[in-house]
């Protein structure tokens, strides 16, 4: 695991590397500060959908259905991949989000 987690480092660092070549060292900050605010957001919206009275209610009633743990979970793993700056954990949280 360590090492997976290893060479996908390497492989985000690489990558913002290659794109700072290819285009400004500026650009490749505003495309970090832009998905970590998008990032940020998510994760404030995941926040706010939990704490809706109906939702709140269905929480505490019941059992919540599949749909809603599972919609929150990829909105919550969507956002926290846009904060971590990189290419590819940003694509990979945007077709997450993309997919909610």
């Amino acid at each position: 695991m360590p090492l997976i987690a290893f060479v996908l480092l390497a492989a985000e660092i690489a990558l913002l590397i290659k794109f700072g070549q290819a285009v400004r060292g500026g650009v490749v900050f505003l495309e970090i500060l832009l998905t970590g605010a998008l990032g940020v957001l998510l994760f404030r919206m995941a926040g706010r959908s939990v704490f809706e009275p109906a939702r709140v209610i269905e929480l505490l009633t019941r059992r919540p259905t599949r749909n809603l743990v599972q919609s929150l979970g990829l909105l919550f793993l969507g956002g926290l991949l846009l904060l971590i700056p990189g290419l590819l954990s940003d694509a990979a949280g945007l077709a997450l989000v993309a997919g909610f």
